[in-house]
């Protein structure tokens, strides 16, 4: 793994969440296609992936795996509650 052992960046918006799936078969190419059912989701997963750059800032990438937490408002706000509650989350 590269130097960094974690990594933090905010992504400003509203996040889309992946969802559903739609497939067709494009005669053209000969084979099917899967794309998502969200048009928005594609403009999110730009900015993460933008954002996530700006943060590695040139840093060789990772290999192997990784853990990932993604808090969002809808989220974060109970997580916060039951960190000051002092609940286990």
């Amino acid at each position: 793994m590269s130097e960094i052992e974690q990594i933090n960046f905010f992504v400003p918006g509203l996040a889309k969440t992946s969802g559903s799936k739609r497939a067709f078969y494009n005669k053209k190419l000969g084979r099917s296609m899967i794309v998502p059912a969200n048009p928005k989701q594609k403009d999110w997963q730009a900015s993460v992936g933008w954002y996530a750059r700006q943060e590695f800032q040139g840093q060789a990438p990772w290999d192997g795996p990784i853990r990932m937490f993604i808090l969002t408002q809808k989220n974060l706000i109970p997580i916060l509650t039951q960190i000051l509650t002092n609940e286990r989350w």
